[in-house]
């Protein structure tokens, strides 16, 4: 099978962004699986990772921070023949999180692929949900006073059918892991620990 990714909006992020990677090894589950464009939406919220539904050939929808999962719900209930897929960071999933909550709840039969940096990567690295309790960030200079988000536990506790958490260090190990969030009936949850260089 081609590769879904678009040639003509090749992937642009930081140096050393790890986001890139997460591009390539979605892409190359989509492939491993057979998946045709016309097959796949790609939904995305805002933020480093609201960009993915760019850089594939496929459906897409680019939504409000921390409302992708509203729309992809939506999406999947009008055409369930579809594999929905949404990408969201952890400044989109706090921001979201109710929906978040809800969606596992549900157990929509969506995959949920969530970046997780640690803060705020495209505004200047600010504190996020998911930030380490003590960590400096641009707006806690002196250490985030508050403990964050474990967001698998978070998902498995609110009724998600498929949860994982996974480094984008392990590409090989996340793509199969990608291919069995994708199968799985219900809502799949996949956390990637995706560092970012230029803020955190």
């Amino acid at each position: 099978m081609d590769s879904l990714l678009n040639s003509d909006r090749p992937p642009v992020f930081c140096p050393g962004c790890s986001h890139d990677r997460s591009v390539h090894t979605l892409d190359r589950a989509l492939k491993e699986m057979g998946l045709k464009g016309s097959d796949v939406v790609i939904v995305s919220d805002i933020g480093c990772s609201g960009l993915f539904d760019t850089f594939f050939k496929t459906h897409a929808f680019h939504g409000l921070h921390g409302r992708a999962l509203t729309y992809a719900g939506g999406i999947k209930l009008a055409r369930p023949h579809l594999k929905v897929i949404v990408t969201m960071g952890d400044g989109g999933l706090g921001i979201g999180g109710a929906h978040f909550l809800a969606a596992c709840r549900r157990n929509l039969d969506l995959s949920l692929l969530v970046l997780n940096n640690f803060n705020y990567g495209m505004t200047g690295g600010q504190v996020a949900a998911t930030t380490p309790f003590h960590s400096r960030t641009t707006t806690t200079p002196v250490g985030n006073p508050d403990a964050p988000f474990n967001l698998p536990l978070l998902a498995y506790a609110s009724g998600a059918s498929y949860v994982a958490r996974w480094t984008i260090l392990h590409a090989r190990d996340l793509t199969e892991c990608i291919k069995e969030a994708f199968v799985r009936r219900g809502f799949s949850f996949v956390e990637v620990l995706a560092p970012c260089p230029v803020n955190y």
